[in-house]
């Protein structure tokens, strides 16, 4: 139930957590739904405390406080993120928290990063269609962080190459615009960059109903894009917009939830 529909006060939602902890995980979703950020972060903090192990919720979270624009915050958030997941030998794990870490430039130190597990399945051919897109978006995304420009290019045509889900695309696309303008290739950024914010305007009105952070996180990537391509937001960013999370049918294209299920083998 969204926040803004009942605006509850956050003393209910001390009292509901009381009596049954698994409810803050409802109270972030609700803040963050309702754009209420400071309170989503608050929340989504205190939820992490209580499931460190929960990778996609680390994912979730850190997404809010990039949009909150808790810059400090964020960094120290991916410190902890590494450390939980230092060891980890699931590949979805491994792949959401090294993407969980990189929505930022320069917040976290890359050689930490626990990236073996999902860049393994890439190198030997095991990781299933479902999370190619996926997996190929974020090794771009590693690349482009790591100053590897060529090879960020490269991953992004992977992740192409297996027909991603339009909110990965729009990912995928503005990662593929940074790095060719980095290499400055001018022409090419600029249509990435422009597929990419046709591909947004269109998730803008009719939003993936199955994991709202896939969004969001595509979205983070393009105001990067626009800044560092044009030198100002774009209109499709200036404003960290939360469409509704159950009241939109769910893309026929699996989200990075729908794979928690349906990858139980690789994790």
């Amino acid at each position: 139930m969204a926040v803004q529909q009942t605006e509850p006060a956050q003393a209910d939602w001390s009292r509901a957590i009381a009596l049954d902890p698994n409810q803050l995980q409802r109270a972030f979703r609700a803040y963050r739904q309702a754009e209420q950020l400071p309170e989503a972060v608050t929340y989504g903090q205190q939820y992490i405390d209580a499931n460190p192990d929960d990778a996609l919720g680390w994912l979730e979270v850190a997404t809010i406080l990039v949009l909150a624009g808790e810059a400090e915050q964020y960094a120290a958030f991916c410190d902890r993120a590494v450390g939980q997941f230092a060891d980890t030998t699931k590949p979805m794990d491994s792949e959401r928290i090294t993407k969980s870490t990189l929505l930022l430039p320069d917040a976290i130190n890359l050689a930490t990063l626990p990236t073996q597990p999902f860049v393994d399945l890439l190198e030997n051919g095991t990781a299933t269609e479902g999370q190619q897109p996926w997996f190929w978006a974020t090794r771009a995304l590693l690349a482009y962080r790591s100053g590897d420009a060529e090879a960020a290019i490269k991953y992004a045509t992977r992740s192409e190459e297996h027909s991603p889900a339009e909110v990965t695309r729009a990912l995928t696309l503005s990662v593929l615009a940074l790095a060719q303008h980095q290499q400055g290739n001018t022409d090419k950024a600029t249509t990435a960059f422009q597929e990419a914010t046709q591909l947004l305007e269109k998730l803008q009105q009719n939003p993936p109903g199955s994991f709202l952070p896939d969004l969001q996180i595509a979205k983070i990537l393009h105001r990067e894009a626009e800044a560092t391509i044009n030198g100002k937001p774009s209109s499709t960013d200036e404003k960290a917009d939360s469409p509704a999370e159950t009241d939109n049918p769910p893309s026929e294209d699996p989200s990075e939830a729908d794979l928690e299920t349906a990858n139980q083998e690789n994790n």
